[in-house]
């Protein structure tokens, strides 16, 4: 019996797309409602999960040994200050993020700037 590649084909195709449907699916089951990601922060799911792979990298370098890590919290310290110049909206604002490492609770302060409908910065000040 001889396989022909068009079968193949296929069969890779079809594995391809079933992988690529359940992909798209976890991701927006995961992350659109920001249910994931709701420590109390005011930014964005997208801007949180940024922030925390910033903060759990730096985190590494000072407790490598600590493989146990979990945000247990963001508390904002005031409200946003909004600014306008134009039709251009500036948001600013600073969270004390709680990381819990390995038991012990590590406290880092993120500074937030959003500007306009997609242009976001932050800066992470921590031990």
């Amino acid at each position: 019996m001889r396989r022909t590649t068009q079968g193949w084909r296929r069969g890779i195709l079809s594995v391809a797309t079933a992988l690529g449907v359940a992909s798209f699916m976890g991701s927006a089951q995961a992350g659109n409602d920001g249910a994931a990601y709701d420590i109390g922060s005011l930014a964005t799911p997208f801007l949180q999960s940024k922030t925390q792979i910033t903060i759990l990298g730096q985190d590494d370098k000072a407790a490598p040994a600590c493989q146990d890590k979990h945000f247990v919290k963001a508390s904002p310290a005031e409200a946003p200050a909004v600014n306008s110049v134009g039709s251009v909206t500036e948001r600013k604002w600073r969270e004390m993020w709680t990381l819990d490492r390995c038991g012990s609770q590590v406290n880092y302060w993120v500074y937030f700037t959003v500007v306009g409908n997609g242009g976001a910065y932050y800066a992470i000040v921590g031990p």
